[in-house]
């Protein structure tokens, strides 16, 4: 095997593999956005195992003709789908440092390094999107493996916070808004929730949870019997990036003891910019917010952050001894966490952040918002109805005059003729065709691309797929 680990030093595979990350980012936008030849890439992966070893830079290359035939590149600049940006390459390479080796900040003992590297994250993207730093030596949160963990994690507190209250796991009740994340809805089912748990709550006419009608069904839920548990907001909607009202759900939480917890993965990294603020409130009204850098701080895949206005919360939820385990001084991060060992995936955003600054990110914000501006405003214009429920990069839109199969056709071609890829979401029982501008190097040219294919459908009168 130590000939095997040797080949990979002694071969040009690295230099293979850096022309590959550098072809794949500097040809980006020429490369088609969706590509799903998987029939092809069939013929080259076997069904069975392998029987005898194969050479490293032979698996390489193999690798390589296997992902040409089935990718969603959302490296593209005109990727406009889900929330998926291009991740700055700096935060591949901290994967890369991470990984060499193994690394874990889960345990001290495990990383040092890696654990207090984690924990100066944790405390950087509270201070990006100005979350308060609560007291004491723990860190304000916890890294996890993305905003569904994360949301997890969060509702998980918000849970044994209602038991403590004097709740239990049949009378507790959730209060959640129609467009809340799917994560929200699973977290709760793993957490033990069933329907008469979970209350829904219709959105107004802004696209964000109805304060009134939450505010009334907490009253009519406690004379029924029910315990109300947690109230979850959104921040940044994953069809529109509707903000949800936190300041006045914090107040109707704080009148009745309820948990609140904000799902921020989506929109989170913009709520520190005073215009957000001051338009939309401040995250620290959470008791729990979740964060995801693979979203708008463009790291790579595999990172989330929770985080706790008062950490102790975690501690009390996770904290558990071993007759394996000696406990010392120093931070044990896992004993904040459901997860023990695990990757060490702070390391892309930390250097993310060294590069970048604040400054940086603000820039990138400021420009992403901008052109969704302007295609909104150009979408107006050729007449399309448009739909953003905040500042935030998202919009949906649709033509008035023509049905969803229509629309859906649009979205296709956009795809084939590598414009744009989109997605559609149902709004009030209608489709729309959804826009998210996630992408640091999406330029007006793109969005011009995309504004001049939308007239020409207009003009066109059918589409047939």
């Amino acid at each position: 095997m130590r000939d095997g680990e040797m080949e990979i030093f002694e071969s040009d595979i690295f230099d293979r593999i850096m022309k590959y990350f550098y072809k794949a980012y500097n040809n980006a936008g020429d490369r088609s956005i969706f590509r799903n030849d998987i029939s092809e890439a069939k013929k080259i992966i076997s069904e069975e195992i392998p029987e005898f070893p194969t050479g490293i830079a032979e698996i390489v290359e193999n690798v390589f003709s296997i992902i040409e035939h089935g990718e969603c590149n959302f490296l593209s600049p005109r990727y406009y789908g889900y929330i998926t940006p291009r991740p700055l390459p700096i935060t591949i390479i901290g994967d890369w440092i991470s990984l060499i080796g193994n690394q874990t900040p889960g345990a001290w003992r495990g990383g040092p390094i890696a654990t207090v590297i984690e924990n100066t994250v944790i405390q950087w993207i509270a201070q990006f999107v100005k979350y308060e730093m609560a007291n004491g030596s723990s860190p304000q949160g916890i890294i996890t493996s993305g905003g569904s963990m994360s949301n997890l994690t969060g509702l998980h507190l918000a849970r044994n916070n209602a038991v403590e209250r004097g709740g239990t796991l049949a009378n507790i009740r959730y209060y959640i808004c129609e467009t809340a994340h799917l994560s929200i809805y699973r977290s709760l089912s793993l957490l033990g929730a069933f329907e008469d748990n979970i209350c829904v709550i219709p959105i107004d006419c802004n696209q964000r949870m109805n304060t009134l009608i939450l505010r009334k069904q907490i009253k009519e839920d406690i004379l029924k019997g029910f315990f109300p548990a947690a109230v979850i907001a959104t921040y940044g909607t994953t069809s529109v990036g509707a903000i949800d009202d936190i300041s006045t759900i914090k107040e109707i939480s704080m009148e009745h003891g309820l948990w609140f917890h904000i799902d921020a993965a989506s929109g989170g990294a913009y709520a520190g910019i005073d215009f957000y603020i001051k338009e939309y409130g401040s995250l620290n009204v959470g008791n729990s917010v979740a964060i995801d850098p693979s979203k708008w701080l463009f790291s790579s895949f595999g990172v989330g952050c929770l985080l706790v206005y008062d950490p102790a919360e975690l501690k009390k939820a996770y904290s558990i001894s071993s007759d394996y385990w000696e406990n010392e001084s120093e931070a044990d991060n896992f004993q904040m966490s459901f997860i023990c060992t695990r990757a060490w995936r702070s390391l892309g955003v930390y250097m993310a952040f060294c590069q970048l600054g604040v400054s940086g990110y603000y820039a990138i914000f400021d420009k992403l918002s901008s052109l969704a501006d302007t295609l909104m405003n150009e979408f107006e214009k050729i007449g399309c109805l448009v739909l953003r429920g905040s500042k935030l990069p998202i919009l949906a839109y649709k033509i008035p005059k023509y049905d969803d199969s229509f629309h859906k056709c649009m979205i296709e071609e956009a795809i084939t003729l590598n414009i744009a890829y989109m997605t559609h979401v149902n709004i009030g029982g209608n489709l729309y065709i959804r826009v998210a501008l996630s992408n640091y190097e999406t330029n007006e040219e793109d969005i011009i691309k995309l504004i001049e294919f939308t007239k020409k459908c207009i003009e066109s009168g059918s589409y047939t797929c």
